[in-house]
């Protein structure tokens, strides 16, 4: 890590004593100056190079792996004067060495992160506990937690099996998991680099359009959305599933979107009446209608061009 703002020259070693597999991650307020240099090496002696950055080519959403327990960084910045902040990397080891079954057993490695994979995969409705989805939410809510998208990852692999109406279990809760989203976007907007979330904040948002979407399947109430199109991935996400279906599936396409619908009728954000009359319009549309408003269109068309 360097001072903040960076203004040093340094070559420091990131060592995980033990680990075979090593996950490294720059912290999203990461910015170098204009004319600064890191690289990352395999040696000592800095000559096997595993990644080079220059001035604002730093994309703090990249991840790197490195199969070793070390790596040395290599950072120079002949001048700062526009106070870049510099830059914070968090090494964790992913992967660990062991010479016996007896040591394997002893190393504190990600078993945690293992262990909630095979839950997935043999027993997940072990993980649908009210109290193991709390915890599990906590973690993606702590701000130094590593590899959260594999938390993310196993509980997109949970949700297909779980009828969420029956888990007691305010889901509401995840939607606190926006803020973090949406403050790495404000961040990225105003350093000006380009719009890719980190791994970890990029699963948070799949988990919330997928836990989105199974809310709304079963008809359960969904939490007010700080994300301003947080919906509208949603739809898009259960469109193009049902695009990708192969023909003659038989599944309905998604239903029309009720509050496109009432935005489009000047209802958005009128009282409950409204929104109820524009879902009982939508609910009786049968695609025979389709025809007939494409007539319609076109004859108001032709009609217009003196046709």
């Amino acid at each position: 890590e360097t001072t903040h703002p960076a203004c040093t020259d340094f070559v420091r070693a990131l060592h995980c004593p033990g680990a075979s597999l090593v996950s490294l991650a720059f912290d999203a307020r990461s910015q170098l100056a204009r004319g600064a240099r890191l690289a990352l090496y395999a040696d000592a002696a800095c000559t096997q190079q595993l990644l080079c950055c220059e001035g604002d080519g730093l994309l703090c959403s990249e991840g790197l792996w490195v199969r070793a327990d070390r790596v040395w960084l290599h950072y120079t910045a002949p001048h700062n004067s526009e106070r870049a902040w510099g830059f914070k990397l968090r090494a964790t080891p992913v992967g660990w060495r062991a010479r016996s079954q007896a040591a394997a057993l002893a190393l504190p490695h990600a078993s945690p992160l293992d262990l909630l994979s095979l839950l997935a995969e043999r027993r997940p409705k072990e993980l649908l506990r009210p109290s193991v989805l709390a915890n599990l939410l906590r973690y993606l809510r702590s701000g130094g937690a590593p590899c959260k998208e594999r938390v993310c990852h196993v509980l997109l692999r949970v949700l297909p099996h779980a009828t969420l109406r029956d888990v007691d279990f305010d889901w509401a809760r995840f939607g606190s998991l926006e803020a973090i989203v949406e403050w790495h976007e404000e961040l990225y907007e105003r350093q000006r680099v380009p719009p890719l979330l980190p791994a970890g904040s990029q699963a948070m948002l799949d988990l919330l359009v997928d836990l989105r979407e199974r809310l709304r399947a079963e008809g359960l109430p969904l939490w007010e959305a700080a994300l301003p199109y947080l919906d509208e991935i949603a739809e898009l996400s259960s469109l193009s599933k049902w695009l990708l279906l192969p023909p003659g599936s038989g599944a309905e396409p998604p239903p029309p979107s009720l509050r496109h619908a009432a935005r489009a009728s000047g209802v958005d954000g009128a009282a409950g009446a409204a929104r109820a009359e524009v879902a009982r319009a939508l609910a009786a549309w049968e695609p025979r209608l389709d025809e007939e408003l494409v007539r319609y269109v076109d004859s108001q068309h032709g009609s217009a061009h003196g046709g």
